[in-house]
């Protein structure tokens, strides 16, 4: 059977991928409504899309995809109450979280704003595919990982304690936020990180936050930052998003639009993922790798030993210049270009984003044991 395939025109290869299946229509995902879904089978999108009954009810849509790791944009109950298949990309972009995550405190340990880097207390809110990964990594770097996840401890599937969020807030160097966003249940993290609970936070902590908007309360970590109370802050997804509040940019040390989990990789493997994902639905043999992986790149680690901080620091410019996202997202919002329609274009920032290597595309060439342990820390290898 030929399906009709509604599909955001965002998502990289969108033909290669999908037209296998049927005609493909691509539209931007935020554009999408009732009267183009009515025309799909099959509907692909990324989160930017709001799927629930106002888009779908009375379609013939059989099959939804997000080629998301998070779902906070899709009314899953209100799917399987109309018999809708969906699948999401969970974990795909686990890995490009984690390496941005890294990237920021490169830049924070370059500017003194973590010390005795990497003895470092972490507190990682939100123990799934990203928090384990990151975890992982930081450890293996040598800092102290702590975390918070009532969710997940409840189900008996943790590797280690599960910190009352309290606790964990006074006991942090680095805080870094990765819980998806619900606003409903027992576990609701809507408002979770108010100004209350941010006031436990020991002074001169570090915060990134990459989970979702709505998670933090921006206006609250913004006054921290500009009182010196914190001394970094970077921030990925915005609690207004897609309209970042211009003064709380203003007020981190790095600010970028929802790209956190952009990697080439992380595309790649999110969007695969749907398709086997459709494969399955279909009944349909699922296929190998449908793209080859990314090219292998080579860094030199031959330079002098600078101490763990600056070594970090290097490294992980050399991976991934952060700084460079951060300045091109302030000063689109900073010089007014956002004036005329701040979610347009934010939203085009965000599809306009050119794909970054992930650190798992890169090998180091190197003579020194320090740097190559560095570097397999770094990267989990």
């Amino acid at each position: 059977m030929r399906l009709n395939i509604l599909v955001d025109a965002d998502i990289p290869a969108v033909l290669e991928y999908f037209s296998p299946f049927g005609q493909v229509r691509g539209m931007r995902g935020h554009q999408i409504g009732p009267a183009d879904a009515a025309w799909a089978d099959v509907v692909i999108v990324r989160s930017v899309t709001r799927i629930d009954r106002q888009l779908l009810g009375g379609s013939n849509v059989q099959f939804v995809g997000s080629a998301t790791a998070g779902v906070d944009h899709v009314d899953e109950n209100w799917l399987r109450e109309a018999g809708i298949t969906f699948a999401a990309a969970a974990g795909a972009n686990a890995s490009a979280v984690a390496d941005y995550v890294l990237s920021a405190l490169g830049v924070a340990a370059g500017m003194g704003a973590v010390e005795n880097w990497p003895d470092v207390v972490v507190g990682i809110v939100g123990y799934g595919h990203v928090g384990r990964l990151l975890s992982a990594r930081l450890e293996r770097l040598g800092c102290q990982v702590l975390v918070s996840d009532p969710p997940q401890a409840a189900t008996g599937h943790m590797d280690r304690a599960s910190l009352q969020l309290e606790e964990l807030l006074e006991r942090v160097q680095v805080l870094s936020l990765h819980s998806s966003l619900t606003r409903t249940g027992n576990w609701s993290t809507a408002g979770m990180l108010d100004a209350r609970r941010l006031a436990r936070l020991p002074a001169g902590c570090a915060l990134i936050q990459t989970s979702r908007g709505g998670v933090l309360d921006d206006r609250a970590v913004a006054r921290m930052r500009q009182r010196g109370d914190l001394a970094f802050l970077a921030l990925d997804v915005w609690e207004h998003e897609p309209v970042p509040d211009p003064d709380v940019v203003a007020a981190a040390d790095l600010a970028t639009p929802h790209i956190a989990g952009y990697s080439a990789s992380a595309k790649r493997q999110g969007v695969e993922q749907i398709v086997r994902a459709l494969e399955l639905y279909l009944g349909l043999p699922a296929h190998g790798a449908i793209r080859a992986p990314d090219a292998r790149r080579t860094l030199s680690g031959s330079m002098d030993w600078p101490g763990p901080a600056g070594a970090f620091s290097w490294l992980t410019r050399q991976l991934y210049n952060i700084r460079k996202d951060d300045n091109h997202f302030r000063e689109t919002v900073m010089t007014g270009a956002f004036a005329t329609d701040t979610s347009e274009r934010f939203h085009a920032l965000r599809a306009g984003y050119g794909t970054r290597p992930g650190f798992d595309a890169y090998r180091l060439h190197t003579d020194h044991s320090r740097w190559q342990a560095l570097f397999d820390a770094v990267t989990l290898q």
